[in-house]
């Protein structure tokens, strides 16, 4: 039941992103794209690194995006709840620094990974420049 309700939350958030791209509302922020610009289809998620559904949802969205390559392009947009989870902002941050040097796909996949390491702490700092480590030693 639980995933269900992840699942639908995923496809609403997912649903409202294509509204926006239809409506030429386009968020300026960042974004992170994985497969050719020319796909015949774009499938745009907007997630939360802290969310349980989100994890779970990552899962089905890269198997999606694995079956039906070359024609499906992934585009991540960072969409951090931070009124539920504390620490999606500094993920998000994380995130977007390890993109800056070209890894954001791999660390987004070590936040999913260890999400419930990171997600209640003070401060994940320290798990972030471990988890940092981790995947520029790959």
């Amino acid at each position: 039941m639980k995933y269900r309700i992840g699942l639908i939350f995923s496809l609403i958030i997912l649903a409202f992103g294509v509204w926006l791209s239809l409506a030429g509302s386009q968020d300026t922020g960042t974004f992170h794209q994985k497969g050719a610009d020319d796909a015949q289809v774009t499938l745009i998620e907007f997630t939360d690194f802290a969310c349980q559904e989100c994890r779970q949802a990552q899962q089905l969205i890269l198997s999606l995006f694995e079956k039906y390559q070359p024609r499906i392009k992934l585009v991540f947009r960072q969409f951090p709840v931070t009124s539920i989870h504390t620490n999606s902002l500094p993920a998000a941050i994380a995130s977007e620094a390890a993109g800056a040097q070209g890894k954001f796909w791999e660390f987004s996949r070590v936040l999913f990974d260890q999400q419930e390491a990171w997600s209640a702490v003070n401060d994940p700092t320290e798990l972030f420049v471990a988890y940092a480590r981790q995947v520029y030693s790959r």
